[in-house]
């Protein structure tokens, strides 16, 4: 069950490419989009989908029936807070809808 999410090769549980070659010059993995390819088997840091995918398994938005913000460009509720969003790491913030001061800022 992907819960929704869509398949991502910079997921942290995503193997390296070259992960388990016996070769190091040949992969043993490659992405259907080759522009993904350098991604596969990043380590920096849980991608958003790997959030997503958390938050949904543990049904965290349950936790704000009723939030403090809206959520845009497919960002989700922070479910500590029920007052910001969590957003995907290439948007720069979730515009809070119900007030046009409070941003969410990635670090």
């Amino acid at each position: 069950n992907n819960f929704g999410v869509a398949y991502d090769y910079g997921s942290v549980l995503h193997y390296d490419p070259y992960g388990f070659a016996l070769d190091d010059e040949i992969p043993v993995l490659t992405s259907k989009d080759a522009n993904s390819q350098w991604s596969m088997g990043q380590r920096e840091r849980a991608a958003f989908s790997d959030v997503a995918m958390v938050n949904a398994l543990y049904d965290c938005a349950q936790k704000c029936p009723y939030p403090l913000v809206k959520c845009a460009n497919g960002g989700i509720i922070n479910s500590k807070t029920c007052a910001a969003c969590i957003c995907p790491y290439m948007v720069l913030s979730a515009y809070s809808f119900s007030s046009p001061s409070i941003h969410l800022y990635l670090s």
